[in-house]
């Protein structure tokens, strides 16, 4: 059953290249996704952790808690609790990078799809020990970065470049066959 690889839209029955009619996002079946890791910074999880014990223990700590103390304990708790099952569970759609023959496209989990043509990817590399993946344009000009965490720590690096680096030249070479075949049949 093919699936949009960005927003899990049921494509069955649509022609093989089209565009996802519920994001936009160009299907290929080809495609390959490489899921990135929502980024939540360790210390803002100490922090909320911290300040909503704090609370529960100056609270708990009195005999008996006035019902304005009792009423911030459950609004911190209200938004705190939530917030914490949100990072360590993640919400719902995940940014990825969805390869296909469009070319590389970065797909956060809010906000637009950003396509970068396979022609305007000159360079993919692993930056800083495999701190960053990289992505660099004809001029050197960065085009996209994205922290070892993002893909899940400094061991993901290097296979999600060489995936990008593969896809890439599968399909410039692809796009070079249609494109000679269109040339010899007038198009």
């Amino acid at each position: 059953m093919p699936i949009c690889l960005w927003c899990s839209y049921d494509l069955t029955g649509l022609p093989e290249h089209h565009a996802c009619p519920e994001c936009g996002l160009e299907y290929d079946p080809k495609a390959t996704a490489i899921e990135l890791t929502q980024h939540v910074h360790p210390l803002a999880v100490i922090f909320f952790a911290a300040a909503f014990a704090a609370l529960l223990a100056i609270l708990t700590l009195r005999r008996q808690p006035s019902w304005v103390e009792v009423f911030i304990l459950l609004v911190a708790g209200a938004l705190v609790f939530p917030m914490l099952g949100r990072m360590w569970l993640g919400s719902g759609r995940h940014d990825r990078l969805i390869l296909n023959r469009n070319g590389l496209n970065y797909c956060p989990s809010s906000g637009e799809i950003r396509t970068m043509p396979w022609k305007q990817v000159a360079e993919v590399r692993a930056a800083l020990g495999n701190a960053s993946l990289t992505v660099l344009d004809p001029e050197g000009e960065q085009l996209l970065k994205l922290r070892a965490d993002r893909l899940g720590g400094h061991k993901h690096v290097p296979p999600a470049v060489g995936e990008i680096r593969q896809r890439r030249e599968i399909y410039l070479a692809e796009n070079e066959m249609d494109s000679a075949g269109q040339e010899t049949h007038g198009g």
